[in-house]
């Protein structure tokens, strides 16, 4: 498959275009964000997920999040009028009183205890049954970081997708965009694998993305903010769907058979020593727009 592994930027008129495509293909609705959260008739700006996701945070349940019209203006009608919006996501610099929980580390947890090697990652998922048909998932969005609030150096947002058979997640692909100074564990060409059925080492996975005990992770991009201050990356991923088994070349999948479903995930990671409560300084944040995710 041609897209395998690439991605492209699109900015400025060049938008539309694969604006139209995502429309016609995307299986995850509501993808425009046309309906903000909703409780008990109250919308909801940052306590819930959108209608149809799920949502993860390590302190919480909540993740700060704002939804901006399509022109990044801020939403002032309390139901969002039918506008579609960009979900602008960031974080609190606080663990709100609760002690740190460590959800992404750069590689193993030989640095666990180490504030700056360790980041929580707030998140809100939508997951997609596959048929027995499918063998790639496309997946992706609009990203960007505007230059009037940029990410610190050790924050990011992310958009990953993992797969799942028989309740075993594993075969996590993901992108990030960072403020500078972040290098997380993978790289593109090969899954790295966490061997956490060896009683040793069976915490590893717990801390890595999706917090299940068996986990493979394939870095797909890695941005740095200051390559696209003000504009739109748009970020397009192929992957072949995986199947699972015991008898995988590098290590125990604890289960056979073809991927079942898919989740993709958007985040934002802030790094743990930055949990202080009371630096003053602003995390910064990445806006999202248009993700979608196709099986072909």
């Amino acid at each position: 498959m041609a897209l395998t592994g690439k991605q492209h930027t699109i900015i400025g008129r060049k938008v539309n275009g694969q604006q139209a495509y995502i429309v016609q293909n995307n299986l995850i609705l509501p993808y425009q964000f046309l309906d903000l959260p909703v409780l008990d008739g109250i919308t909801k700006w940052t306590e819930l997920a959108p209608p149809g996701w799920s949502q993860y945070g390590p302190y919480y349940n909540l993740f700060l999040k704002y939804y901006l019209r399509r022109d990044g203006s801020v939403e002032t009608i309390p139901n969002g009028g039918g506008n579609v919006h960009s979900i602008k996501c960031a974080s609190f610099g606080s663990t709100l009183g609760l002690s740190k929980a460590i959800n992404i580390t750069t590689n193993t947890l030989s640095n666990q205890s180490i504030d700056i090697g360790n980041w929580s990652a707030p998140r809100i998922t939508y997951e997609i049954n596959i048929p027995a048909n499918k063998n790639y998932v496309r997946f992706g969005a609009f990203c960007r970081v505007n230059s009037d609030d940029p990410l610190r150096s050790l924050n990011f947002g992310a958009i990953s997708l993992h797969f799942k058979v028989n309740d075993v997640s594993s075969y996590l692909n993901y992108a990030l965009i960072h403020g500078g100074g972040v290098n997380l564990l993978g790289n593109s060409s090969s899954y790295t694998y966490f061997n956490t059925y060896n009683v040793l080492k069976t915490y590893e996975a717990y801390y890595q993305w999706i917090g299940r005990p068996i986990i493979k992770v394939k870095k797909l991009n890695q941005i740095n903010q200051s390559s696209i201050f003000n504009e739109w990356q748009y970020l397009n991923f192929e992957v072949p769907i995986p199947t699972f088994s015991y008898a995988a070349p590098d290590g125990d999948d604890n289960t056979n058979g073809k991927a079942t479903s898919c989740t993709l995930s958007l985040y934002f990671g802030e790094n743990n020593s930055y949990l202080n409560d009371g630096s003053g300084t602003q995390t910064g944040s990445v806006i999202f727009y248009y993700p979608y995710l196709n099986l072909i």
